[in-house]
């Protein structure tokens, strides 16, 4: 779906987080979510959170590895890291997030230990 804003087009993507859906600008690394009074909330991710996300739900229901990861979101430059300090930290923001979004302690971004990340649907 698209949004036209002044004279900008926004893809918009829909994802369901729980009970709850995330309108997600790219854009603006926005997130819009209705609370329980169904008003809207914004969410704002910082730019490496937001591209671990697209990648991510790019790849749904496929295992994204720490090196891919790396690739599309920090470059060439830290391959040598293999990905895992990179990625960790700001995964764990992501589920903070999803978690304060959803209300819910589980998060559709598993970890495939050794190798990556997965987004599953709950």
């Amino acid at each position: 779906m698209t949004t036209t804003i002044g004279n900008q087009v926004i893809e918009e993507t829909t994802v369901a987080l729980g009970d709850r859906t995330c309108t997600m600008y790219p854009a603006e690394h926005v997130c819009v979510i209705y609370d329980e009074r169904n008003r809207p909330v914004k969410v704002m991710l910082t730019a490496t959170e937001w591209k671990l996300l697209e990648v991510l739900l790019r790849n749904r229901n496929s295992m994204v590895t720490y090196r891919q990861l790396t690739l599309f979101v920090w470059g060439v430059r830290y391959l040598d890291t293999h990905g895992r300090p990179l990625s960790h930290w700001h995964i764990c923001n992501l589920r903070r997030l999803i978690q304060q979004i959803s209300g819910k302690e589980e998060t559709p971004i598993q970890t495939v230990r050794g190798f990556g990340y997965k987004w599953v649907t709950l």
